[in-house]
C-alpha cells in the first residue's frame, strides 16, 4: 500500500511522493530519494544535508535508520519528554518532515562547497533563521544580505537603472528581505534616521555596479562569518537572580525565554524575544555541567522548574572580574 508524503524545503517548498509500503521507509530511503529529485552531486548532498522532523515545539534531525512514519507516531511521547509547553500546545503540535543542513556538517567543510544548488539550499535555510531571529545579525548584516537577496530575487532591475524601479523592487520585498524586527525606522527627537528600505536601497545600487557578483556564495560568506552558524538550536528559560551580572537582562519579569545555540566552537545564549545575544562563550573560556532531576519518591518528576534537567556554564566575566555561573533550564539539554 503506498503513501503520500511530503517533503520540504527550508523555505517551505515542498515535493510530494508516492511511497510504496512508506510505513517501512527509512530515512536514508528519503534522503536519497529528495537528493535525485533535486539533482544534487550524491556523496556532496548526503554529507551537506539531513532529514529532520520539524515542529513550532520541537526539531529533530533523523538517523539513517529511522523510520520517520514510526517517529511521528511517537511525537506525542517526545514533545512530553523534551518540551516545556503546554498539554495545549503539544495536542496542537504537528511535525514536518523537512530536508535541510546536516547539523554535524563542520563549517570548515561547508565554505569548500561550490556546487550552486547546494548554496541555493543552504542559503534558503540561513535566510529562514535570520528572518526569524535565531541568527541575531547587526545593521550592516542585514542591509548587505537584504539587498544579495533583492539581487537574487529579480534580476530585472539590472537592466533597468531607473531610480524608481530599484526603489520599488526593495519596497515590494522588504518583508522577505529582511526581518521583520529590524525592518521598522528608529524614530529620533532630534533627527531622521535612514529606514532599513533606504539602507537596503543604498547597498542594492552599490552592489548592482559590479560586473559579476554571486549573490548566494557573497550571502553565505556574511553567514559563515556568525559565530553561531550551523548551530543546534533547542529552547530554555533563563532566571533572575539578585546580585548577578545577568539581572543586568531582566526589566520587570523574573524568567526570560532563550535560544542556546550550539556548536563546534562553543554556545551562544539568545534572548528569544528581542532577537539578540545575551552572552557567547567559547570552549576554552568555561566550565559545563548537565543536572537531570532524580525521581521523587513515586518515581515520577514534580513538575516543578526546580526540578527541570538544566546546563549550568561556569565562567570568569571580564567586566566585573568575578566568577559567573549561568543555569539554563531545558528538557532539551538531556537529549
Amino acid at each position: 500500500m503506498s503513501m503520500s508524503v511530503v517533503i520540504y524545503l527550508p523555505d517551505n517548498t515542498g515535493h510530494q511522493f508516492d511511497i510504496p509500503n512508506g510505513n517501512y521507509t527509512t530515512t536514508s530511503q528519503y534522503l536519497q530519494l529528495m537528493i535525485a529529485t533535486l539533482k544534487l552531486p550524491d556523496s556532496l548532498a548526503k554529507k551537506s544535508f539531513a532529514l529532520w522532523l520539524k515542529s513550532p515545539l520541537l526539531d529533530v534531525q533523523l538517523k539513517p535508520q529511522h523510520v520517520p512514519f514510526r517517529m511521528v507516531k511517537q511525537w506525542p511521547m517526545l514533545l512530553e519528554k523534551y518540551s516545556m509547553a503546554t498539554d495545549y500546545e503539544k495536542a496542537q503540535d504537528e511535525p514536518a518532515l523537512i530536508f535541510r543542513r546536516n547539523a554535524f556538517l563542520t563549517k570548515e567543510d561547508e565554505v569548500q562547497i561550490t556546487n550552486e544548488a547546494i548554496l541555493n539550499i543552504l542559503m534558503m535555510e540561513a535566510k529562514s533563521c535570520i528572518q526569524q531571529g535565531i541568527y541575531p545579525c547587526d545593521t550592516e548584516d542585514i542591509e548587505q544580505l537584504g539587498a544579495l537577496l533583492c539581487l537574487g530575487k529579480d534580476e530585472e532591475h539590472k537592466q533597468d537603472e531607473d531610480k524608481h524601479g530599484m526603489e520599488s523592487v526593495v519596497k515590494e520585498n522588504l518583508p522577505t528581505l529582511v526581518p521583520s524586527h529590524m525592518a521598522r525606522a528608529k524614530r529620533s527627537f532630534l533627527n531622521r534616521q535612514q529606514s532599513m528600505e533606504e539602507r537596503v536601497m543604498v547597498c542594492l545600487k552599490k552592489a548592482s555596479k559590479e560586473s559579476s557578483i554571486n549573490c548566494t556564495l557573497e550571502f553565505m560568506k556574511i553567514c559563515w562569518q556568525l559565530p553561531y552558524y550551523g548551530s543546534v538550536i533547542f529552547s530554555g528559560f533563563v532566571e533572575k537572580a539578585s546580585h548577578s551580572t545577568f539581572s543586568l537582562w531582566f526589566s520587570s519579569q523574573t524568567q526570560m525565554c532563550v535560544l542556546i545555540a550550539i556548536n563546534t566552537n562553543g554556545v551562544w545564549v539568545i534572548d528569544k524575544e528581542k532577537k539578540h545575544v545575551l552572552i557567547g562563550l567559547l570552549y576554552d573560556d568555561f566550565n559545563w555541567e548537565m543536572t537531570t532531576p532524580e525521581p521523587n519518591e513515586d518515581g515520577l518528576n514534580a513538575d516543578t522548574e526546580l526540578q527541570l534537567p538544566s546546563l549550568f556554564l561556569e565562567f570568569d566575566d571580564e567586566k566585573t572580574k568575578t566568577n559567573q555561573l549561568l543555569q539554563i533550564v531545558s528538557k532539551q539539554v538531556s537529549w
